[in-house]
């Protein structure tokens, strides 16, 4: 839902191709920035339209066939277009490291993701496509940084590239944080499922 409610929020400025709507600030030295921002944001918006699909168990039990469907548009529609055309504006972007990294690591979590799919490597396939989700999803916590701090008392106007810098890299840490503990948390939540119960033990 926060995804979708992501899109909602921020897309639809992109929609209208019109340079004057975009959300940050563009070189006017080069003429194919705004382009290449405009499709960087509907490839990936296919891609966080697409992914939280690919989380949802019961989707992917009831429907595998969809589930592989969405994930091939995930991966081929969405996250390589949309990274690629990420690295291509970094080098004009205020927060370059963070955004340069956050795209690389998106990359190569989804690909190796879907090529563990395609030997049937499941566990290893679900370990880096939930890698491959964090790194998705890192964009709403460094926008919501954006937005708000600006706005704090005794904010700085002339840190504002730090910021960015700071959001990018704050988004990616805790959202690898985050995925490594569900991974963590589930394998052990699984191993006690499987535990054999004992029989004849006694309470004192």
């Amino acid at each position: 839902m926060i995804a979708y409610l992501f899109i909602l929020m921020f897309v639809p400025a992109y929609l209208t191709f019109d340079p004057s709507q975009a959300r940050v600030n563009l070189r006017e030295d080069v003429p194919w920035h705004y382009g290449v921002l405009a499709a960087h944001v509907i490839f990936g918006t296919v891609a966080m339209a697409t992914v939280p699909f690919q989380l949802w168990p019961r989707f992917r039990q009831r429907f595998p066939a969809a589930h592989r469907f969405m994930g091939r548009a995930y991966v081929f529609v969405g996250v390589i277009p949309s990274s690629l055309l990420a690295l291509a504006i970094v080098p004009f972007a205020a927060g370059p490291a963070g955004n340069a990294i956050g795209a690389l690591l998106w990359l190569a979590a989804s690909l190796y993701g879907w090529r563990m799919a395609r030997l049937r490597r499941y566990q290893q396939h679900r370990r880096f496509m939930i890698y491959s989700f964090a790194l998705c999803m890192q964009i709403i916590e460094g926008r919501v940084m954006v937005l708000t701090i600006p706005h704090l008392p005794g904010f700085d106007p002339s840190s504002f590239p730090l910021l960015l810098e700071t959001a990018s890299w704050i988004g990616i840490v805790l959202n690898l944080l985050a995925a490594q503990w569900w991974l963590e948390w589930t394998a052990r939540r699984n191993k006690g499922s499987l535990a054999p119960a004992r029989v004849g033990t006694s309470t004192r």
